[in-house]
């Protein structure tokens, strides 16, 4: 709901934003890909700081995966219609 009406974005959110209107691809679709190559980047990360998995659970992980897919679902509801179109 926040960046349906195209107000001020927290930085993750602008930046998905950005990419998927440079890309033409649906915003859910290219969150669930920034997401994971963010946690991708973390779990190598940690491995090279840490030696050891840190600061990574399964929470992030699922969130990572389902937040996009849900924004998609989302996006198709009419009252985002009417927000979009204020």
């Amino acid at each position: 709901m926040e960046v349906a009406p195209n107000v001020l974005l927290v930085p993750g959110e602008g930046v998905v934003k950005a990419l998927s209107k440079v890309c033409q691809k649906r915003f859910g679709t290219v969150k669930v890909v920034f997401d994971t190559s963010l946690i991708s980047i973390s779990f190598v990360l940690s491995f090279l700081f840490f030696h050891r998995l840190n600061g990574l659970g399964a929470g992030t992980v699922i969130s990572a995966l389902v937040v996009g897919k849900m924004v998609n679902i989302c996006n198709h509801l009419p009252v985002i219609h009417k927000i979009s179109a204020l």
